[in-house]
């Protein structure tokens, strides 16, 4: 979902994602744990040390280190954020995700070459169209694909 918010000469666009995409990947987040209720409650083990075991259990802790990577993505989401600031003359690029350090980008904004809306044509499906920002390096500090039906 993006949001759009202007304050004096500060513009801020803000991308979140959304919900459905939330409730999917919380919804996949479960499926690891079948791993270990399969490899561990279901299958009768017999008492001691197996090395087979060790092997279920080790295969089933990362199942659910897996499960709790997307759980977190699931409950904390993606965030990006561009906040334009034409008083100071500063762009200032966010982008945030769980696990992941926080990307931050800020330059001046005669750093800016361009800022334009792509196209891409999809094979299968609409075409997504994108608000690009480039900066004079050629580099991209800000990117959004929106798909138009």
């Amino acid at each position: 979902m993006i949001e759009t918010r202007q304050a004096g000469t500060v513009l801020e666009v803000r991308e979140r994602m959304p919900v459905g995409e939330r409730l999917l990947v919380g919804c996949l987040a479960l499926l690891p744990l079948i791993v270990p209720w399969e490899l561990l409650v279901r299958l009768d083990w017999p008492a001691g040390f197996s090395w087979p075991f060790l092997f279920a259990v080790l295969f089933s802790l990362v199942a659910v280190a897996v499960t709790g990577l997307l759980a977190t993505v699931a409950f904390a989401g993606l965030d990006t954020r561009l906040v334009v600031d034409r008083a100071s003359g500063r762009v200032r690029s966010v982008e945030w995700a769980p696990l992941r350090w926080r990307r931050v980008r800020e330059l001046d904004a005669a750093a800016v070459a361009a800022v334009a809306v792509e196209t891409r044509d999809a094979r299968d499906g609409a075409p997504t169209w994108g608000l690009v920002i480039r900066v004079r390096d050629q580099s991209r500090i800000w990117s959004h694909l929106e798909s138009f039906s």
